[in-house]
């Protein structure tokens, strides 16, 4: 390519950088020469490197050999440094026999097939303040051989894996769900003050829980919620409010949210005609209370009297 055509291609690649990307002429000739240079960079040290190398081929293919032959030796399998051996005296006899790493003899490890200098790193580990809690602790040693710790680790007198006894976690004391304050229920978690206060403003409406399927009807209380109150409070006997049908009047009735005001209309109602109640199941005869309802208030009723 002549310089007239190198010259029209750098030009062209010029113009394509300011169109596309809105460089001005100074910045588009600063990249075309950082590009060059780059290119350079990458290229003459490969023709650098292979004109070398096709030289060295020629010229030192006698030395090719030599160095082959050295390649060779210095992989060759040589003795095993007496340092990281497990033995340093072969005509001592091994034994093996159960061990406890943390109170051997240096003699009994050496029995064991331990080098002197192993054992002797096992000794310094403990004077040192170090102790052997599992069997792979032993693995700790500088230059302790794997393989053969391996084939004694059946006879290491120390647990595989280290068990930690938990304390048991205390269960705190139960308290009646009745007298429970706000900040007593925000004790669990997930309850916090919004959800507190409803809990305590609709057990004292209700005249207090009599049982903890109750809380079911406090608004927007989850069951998870309603099941960690019931493990952390008990409901105590009595510790309710109670209705007395012979003496409240419609309004006070109906402010409990078991009984609307129909229904408080009919028990005083019915009182008026049929007198005092000698009976709670007198409610019964009153048709707009049913069953259920009877069985929902009639642990608010309180015993019958003269008013």
């Amino acid at each position: 390519m002549n310089n007239g055509a190198q010259l029209a291609m750098i030009r062209r690649i010029r113009i394509y950088l300011i169109n596309q990307f809105g460089f001005s002429r100074t910045e588009s000739n600063g990249i075309i020469i950082l590009f060059l240079v780059v290119s350079l960079s990458f290229i003459l040290p490969k023709v650098y490197f292979n004109s070398i190398k096709s030289s060295a081929t020629i010229s030192n293919q006698p030395s090719l050999a030599e160095w082959n032959e050295d390649i060779s030796a210095s992989i060759a399998p040589k003795e095993t440094n007496p340092v990281l051996a497990h033995s340093n005296d072969e005509s001592e006899p091994i034994k093996k026999f159960q061990f406890n790493p943390n109170t051997a003899t240096k003699e009994a490890l050496k029995t064991l097939g331990f080098s002197d200098v192993i054992s002797q790193r096992i000794l310094n580990y403990r004077q040192s303040g170090g102790q052997f809690r599992i069997k792979e602790d032993l693995y700790r040693i500088y230059g302790i051989d794997s393989a053969f710790l391996q084939s004694l680790e059946s006879y290491i007198d120390l647990p595989v894996d280290l068990v930690v006894e938990r304390p048991e976690a205390s269960v705190p004391a139960k308290h009646d769900l009745n007298s429970a304050t706000p900040m007593a229920l925000q004790k669990i978690k997930g309850i916090g003050p919004v959800l507190s206060e409803r809990i305590v403003k609709y057990r004292d409406l209700v005249g207090g829980f009599h049982n903890f399927d109750q809380l079911k009807e406090v608004y927007n209380l989850p069951d998870s919620i309603a099941a960690k109150i019931s493990g952390r409070f008990f409901i105590g006997p009595g510790s309710f409010s109670l209705i007395d049908i012979n003496s409240d009047s419609i309004r006070g009735l109906a402010k409990h949210p078991y009984i609307n005001y129909n229904m408080a209309k009919a028990i005083v109602r019915y009182r008026e005609v049929h007198g005092l109640y000698q009976s709670v199941d007198d409610l019964k005869k009153i048709k707009i209370i049913s069953d259920s309802t009877f069985d929902k208030i009639s642990p608010y009723l309180g015993p019958i009297g003269t008013p």
